[in-house]
C-alpha cells in the first residue's frame, strides 16, 4: 500500500480499530464554511463510512457524518454546539463561531472526557491538526504539523509530537 490514508487505516485496524467501508454515493460535504481543505483530507473522509476504536469511544468523522446522514448521537460539530450553549454573552458566542469557522473537526473522543482533533483551515497554523478538550474546547494545542503528518504518524512512519496525548486517543 502506498496510499497514506490506506496505510493509516491499516495501522489503526492492526490496533483493533473498526472500519466500515464507504459507499460510493458521493456525499458532498458543505465546504463553504472553510477556507482551505487539504486534498489528502478530501481523500481521507471518503475512504470509510465508520472508523472507530474497538470500544467506540474515539472515532474519525466520515463524509456522511458531516451531512448528518447517519443520525448519530454526536453531530460532527457537537463541541461547537456545546460551547455555544455555554456562552453567556453574544461576544462569547461570536468567539466560539470564529474559532470553529477556522477549525474543522476530524476526530471526536468521549474517552476520558470530551476531546477532538481538528484541521486548521485558516489563519495561523492553516493545514495543521490541533487537539482540544473540555471544558474549553477552543483552547486547542498543536497535534501534528499537517494532516499528512497525522496520516504518517498513524501509519507508524513518524513519531507523535505529544506521546501522552497520542496514547490517550489511539490506545485502549
Amino acid at each position: 500500500m502506498t496510499d497514506p490514508a490506506e496505510n493509516a487505516i491499516a495501522a489503526l485496524r492492526a490496533a483493533r480499530w473498526m472500519r466500515e467501508a464507504a459507499d460510493d454515493s458521493g456525499v458532498a460535504m458543505p465546504l463553504s464554511r472553510y477556507e482551505a481543505i487539504t486534498p489528502d483530507f478530501l481523500t481521507w473522509w471518503t475512504s470509510f463510512a465508520r472508523l472507530s476504536s474497538a470500544d467506540e469511544t474515539v472515532w474519525f468523522l466520515s463524509a456522511s457524518d458531516y451531512v448528518g446522514a447517519d443520525g448519530d448521537v454526536f453531530a460532527w460539530n457537537e463541541f461547537e454546539l456545546i460551547s455555544l450553549d455555554a456562552a453567556e454573552t453574544a461576544e462569547e458566542a461570536s468567539a466560539v463561531v470564529r474559532f470553529w469557522d477556522r477549525h474543522l473537526p476530524i476526530l471526536l473522543s468521549v474517552r476520558n472526557g470530551y476531546s477532538f482533533l481538528a484541521l486548521v483551515t485558516a489563519g495561523a497554523g492553516a493545514g495543521s491538526v490541533v487537539h482540544g478538550e473540555e471544558p474549553e474546547f477552543e483552547e486547542s494545542v498543536p497535534f501534528t504539523a499537517s494532516f499528512g503528518h497525522l496520516l504518517e504518524t498513524l501509519a507508524g512512519h513518524r513519531a507523535p509530537l505529544n506521546p501522552r496525548l497520542w496514547k490517550s486517543l489511539f490506545t485502549e
